[in-house]
């Protein structure tokens, strides 16, 4: 499930992550999509999954910098382009 929200620093994706992997499987290149044709991180939360170490950005490369606080360590890349981190400051 994809959405985009406001928060009070501005707008962000969003995804719920309901099947395991489907980040790096079925939901990749809706993903890798979002990230390439709109200019936000995309913050994927692992809905229902309580031994995860906590939820995840997919970013598009030239994005990187600007959201760089927010960003933990990288998981994997999803397309030469976009990149999956953890999301820093959550476990």
């Amino acid at each position: 499930m994809f959405s985009m929200n406001k928060t009070e620093r501005g707008l962000i994706g969003f995804a719920i992550e309901i099947q395991r992997n489907a980040l790096s499987t079925t939901a990749r290149a809706m993903a890798v999509a979002f990230c390439r044709h709109i200019p936000l991180a995309l913050v994927v939360a692992q809905y229902g999954r309580p031994e995860s170490t906590g939820d995840m950005v997919a970013i598009h490369n030239s994005l990187e910098l600007k959201a760089a606080q927010m960003l933990g360590e990288r998981r994997e890349p999803l397309a030469e382009d976009v990149s999956l981190f953890e999301l820093a400051g959550v476990t």
